[in-house]
Formats: structure tokens, C-alpha cells, sequence
């Protein structure tokens, strides 16, 4: 991630506003779960705050160790949470950015994030936005890698059940349309604003009929046959098509339109 400009402007801006929220010095720790090559904590390091990754692939852990980030190569579920916790104690902040949607057992990643919180640790959790997924008929995000999408009403009931508390949710455009929810240990604790009007436009969106899924489908079609047409008449026309770069959406896409080296 480290080589993303956007990512890296991205990741500088959130520190600053999470460091300056929390009041965060050498004196905290902020753990990040899925922490990459350590291009977000290497921007909480320069305010100094002291920081711990969890990166499961070990070429890049070892990229982010050598950028003087400390990065275990694990999956994080209960039984990490509880040596990271053994050895570091409670985290004042930790963050799961486009992480947390990959998760095959979200159960054993959610028990763990319950171990490592106290009553004054914060979690913020981005994910890409179910209600705009649907809007915008961002079929192309669906794929291998990411198992789930999470509405905020999803991700309230399902923090429910650790006795966690969605406190705020902030929406924003990466990914096409991402939310970030700040989730806090404990039942009954103060809410934002923002949560309720989410949680309303989900509802005056049908996110919860399935209608709307109906017409995210005919939608999806729609846009096959639009495609298909506008690169077969590119074709018709003797023009040539030319792909640059293959990210995970492309296989989807591509896939799904059937999408070859006679079009491209």
C-alpha cells in the first residue's frame, strides 16, 4: 500500500485525526489487524504514538519490520489477542481498514477484537458501503476475497452480540462508497447522530426488501448487455480495446461479460 499515493494521503490524514481525537502519545498503543507494509502505523509513528501490526503474509510483514514498523505475521483471532494482550497490554485504538469483509471466521476476529478492548479503547472498522454497492450497481466488488458486505445495521447487531457498541459511522468515497464505523466496549453507550441517520437512509433505501435485490440483479444485466455491445461495435468499427492493470473487481467484471483476447 505503501506505494498508493492516495493510500499514504489517506492513511497521514487519518492518524493526524485520530491521534488529535484521542489524545494519543508513546504512552498508547493503537494495533492495526490487517496492517499491510506498515504505511498506516509509520504515519502514527511520526506523531509518536507507539504501534503494533498484525499482518498474516510474512514477505510483507517483514517489508513493514524493516520500515521500523513492529508487525507480528499471524492471523488474528482470540487465541493472538490474548498474547498480544499478555505482552502489550490494551490497545487505546485499533483499526481494521477494508479488512474486516475478508474474514472467513468473523466470529473467532470478533472475539479477539472483545479480548484486546477495554473501556476505553475505540475501534474503527472501514468497509466498503452496502447501500451504495447497490446504488451503483458495484457488482465487481463481490468477489473471492471479499465474503461479506456489511450494512450498518448488520454491523450493529453483529456487534451486539461481544457487547460492543456502534458509537459513530462516517461515510466516505474510497472504494466507490466506504463507511467507517467507531465501535466502543459496552452496552448503552452515548451515540452519534450520524449512526441514526444512516440507519434511516438504509431504510428509506429498501435496504431491507427483496425487491431492492431484484433490481440490483436486472441492473447487473443491464450493464452486461450495454457493455458487450458498446466493445462489440468498438470492434465493428475496427478499433482496438486496451486494458491497463488487472485488479480483483476486473476478474469479476471481465468474467461475468465474458470479456476476451478477441475483444481486448
Amino acid at each position: 500500500s505503501s506505494a498508493s499515493d492516495y493510500w499514504v494521503s489517506h492513511a497521514k490524514q487519518f492518524a493526524g485525526e485520530m491521534t488529535d481525537k484521542l489524545s494519543l502519545d508513546m504512552d498508547n498503543l493503537v494495533i492495526e489487524l490487517g496492517s499491510n507494509d506498515g504505511y498506516l502505523l509509520s504515519q502514527f509513528q511520526k506523531l509518536g504514538v507507539t504501534v503494533l501490526g498484525v499482518e498474516p503474509p510474512e514477505n510483507t510483514a517483514e517489508i513493514a519490520r524493516q520500515a521500523g514498523v513492529p508487525t507480528i505475521s499471524k492471523f488474528f483471532g482470540e487465541k493472538l489477542a490474548n498474547d498480544i494482550l499478555a505482552e502489550y497490554g490494551h490497545p487505546k485504538l485499533i483499526v481494521v481498514n477494508n479488512v474486516y469483509a475478508h474474514v472467513p471466521d468473523q466470529q473467532d476476529f470478533t472475539r479477539g477484537m472483545a479480548v484486546l478492548a477495554d473501556d476505553s479503547t475505540i475501534i474503527t472498522i472501514e468497509n466498503p458501503s452496502f447501500d451504495i454497492l447497490l446504488k451503483r450497481a458495484l457488482f465487481d466488488t463481490i468477489y473471492h476475497e471479499h465474503l461479506r458486505t456489511y450494512s450498518l445495521k448488520s454491523l450493529i447487531k453483529l456487534f451486539s452480540y461481544y457487547d460492543f457498541t456502534i458509537t459513530d459511522v462516517e461515510r466516505g468515497s474510497r472504494y466507490g462508497g466506504n463507511i467507517r464505523v467507531h465501535v466502543t466496549k459496552g452496552k448503552n453507550r452515548p451515540v452519534s447522530e450520524n449512526v441514526t441517520a444512516l440507519l434511516n437512509l438504509e431504510e428509506n433505501s429498501d435496504l431491507y426488501k427483496l425487491e431492492t435485490y431484484r433490481k440490483f440483479a436486472e441492473r447487473v444485466k443491464k450493464a452486461k448487455k450495454d457493455f458487450m455491445n458498446f466493445l462489440l461495435k468498438i470492434k465493428d468499427d475496427g478499433k482496438t480495446i486496451v486494458a491497463n492493470s488487472c485488479p480483483g473487481r476486473s476478474v469479476t467484471l471481465l468474467n461475468y461479460y465474458g470479456v476476451d483476447a478477441d475483444l481486448v
